[in-house]
């Protein structure tokens, strides 16, 4: 959003954690789009808090539970970027079906678009302005304004390094973006978001001896995860694990699974969205060891998996 046009008829601040807006002009405030934001279903809006300092309003949003988008596209592969990336186009297109959200008023630029690091599911701030009658409301400004942002990451933060990569740069180059259209490349230039990479098994493949295989139950995909004798961390980050699940609800190291002796072992880390095994209620208490044997079913954030032994176990 730019604020130029306002001139100091807006005022933004930042705080330790939070961002907020003085509106100068007590016109400027849309009672509609506030509570548009309290009340976006599926998330996806920061909630702002309306306060009053001096006789003016004052919109305060609470930044705590999140991190910029660009302090982690660094940090994750091709697969996961593309995943955010879709995240923030199903949530621009929600905001335009909505109907009471006004395109411009989004702050899709530099360091304003936000991640929920457990989830990394995308957030963004919308400013509940009046539009103004000396300008026509423009259905696709939110199309010029996210090809702008997807611009500017794309250039500093590259999720490709070949030709795919310049193809979604020239579409970009344009202005506008068909949100469906962008999708559609994003989904043909990337892997499959479930891929997990060299330890993915297929069922005619044989484990090596002393090694444990957890068959994914359910699901539109098969899943088979590997586990040599000597241990493995599964999560969603190339850093901390070993076994990658690159998915959103899982943590980026989740949880270990190891052989101690003659038993094997599951230990949760400290997951956002928890460990299980059976059909217990209770997750697993984290950095406790609980035994686990073939035929066994884990659960791992909303992956479930039966485990099964490899040859020689």
């Amino acid at each position: 959003m730019s604020l130029e046009q306002y001139g100091n008829a807006i005022i933004k601040t930042h705080g330790k954690g939070t961002v907020a807006f003085e509106l100068r002009d007590p016109d400027l405030f849309y009672m509609t789009g506030y509570k548009v934001i309290r009340n976006f279903s599926g998330g996806g809006l920061i909630v702002a808090q309306k306060t009053l300092l001096n006789g003016k309003t004052r919109l305060v949003y609470d930044l705590k539970d999140y991190v910029p988008i660009t302090s982690v596209l660094d940090e994750i592969g091709s697969d996961r970027y593309s995943m955010l990336l879709h995240s923030l186009l199903s949530l621009c297109e929600r905001i335009r079906e909505n109907g009471f959200i006004q395109g411009e008023h989004l702050c899709l630029e530099g360091d304003m678009v936000f991640v929920d690091p457990a989830t990394l599911q995308v957030w963004v701030i919308y400013v509940p302005l009046k539009q103004r009658e000396s300008r026509t409301m423009e259905l696709d400004g939110l199309d010029r304004q996210l090809a702008k942002f997807l611009s500017g990451i794309m250039d500093t933060h590259p999720i490709y390094n070949d030709g795919r990569m310049r193809k979604i740069r020239e579409y970009l180059d344009n202005g506008r973006i068909d949100i469906e259209r962008f999708k559609e490349m994003l989904t043909s230039a990337s892997t499959e978001q479930l891929n997990v990479m060299s330890y993915e098994m297929h069922t005619d493949e044989l484990a090596p001896p002393e090694s444990l295989i957890l068959e994914r139950i359910g699901g539109t995909q098969r899943l088979y995860l590997h586990i040599p004798s000597s241990g493995a961390v599964i999560g969603r980050n190339e850093e901390y694990s070993q076994i990658i699940i690159p998915d959103s609800s899982v943590s980026k190291k989740h949880c270990l699974i190891r052989k101690v002796g003659n038993t094997w072992s599951i230990q949760d880390l400290q997951s956002s969205n928890h460990t299980w095994i059976g059909n217990s209620d209770e997750w697993l208490t984290p950095f406790t060891e609980y035994e686990i044997r073939p035929g066994d079913v884990v659960r791992i954030s909303r992956f479930i998996f039966q485990v099964r032994s490899g040859i020689g176990d």
